[in-house]
């Protein structure tokens, strides 16, 4: 009898120890997640950062474009215009 209470015992620290290790490793690994996520985190705006910068520069490329094009339409029609005078 004082047998088995003694193996109920160790097999209770045993579980015990092991749900104390289980516990552990989630909180290692929950700690893990959380530095990989803020490091996504910051990836993903500067990403995001980034993309508006090259957004706008693009768009003011082709703002310029079509400003050259108005002017040398300009340009031309005041030529158009001063020969036909």
């Amino acid at each position: 009898m004082e047998l088995m209470k003694e193996h109920r015992e160790r097999e209770r620290l045993i579980r015990s120890e092991y749900e104390e290790i289980l516990e552990s490793k989630s909180v290692e690994k929950s700690k893990e997640i959380s530095k990989l996520m803020d490091v996504h985190s910051i990836q993903l705006n500067e990403l995001v950062e980034q993309m508006q910068k090259e957004k706008i520069q693009a768009i003011n490329e082709i703002r310029s474009c079509y400003t050259e094009n108005i002017e040398e339409l300009q340009n031309k029609l005041l030529v158009n215009l001063t020969i036909y005078k």
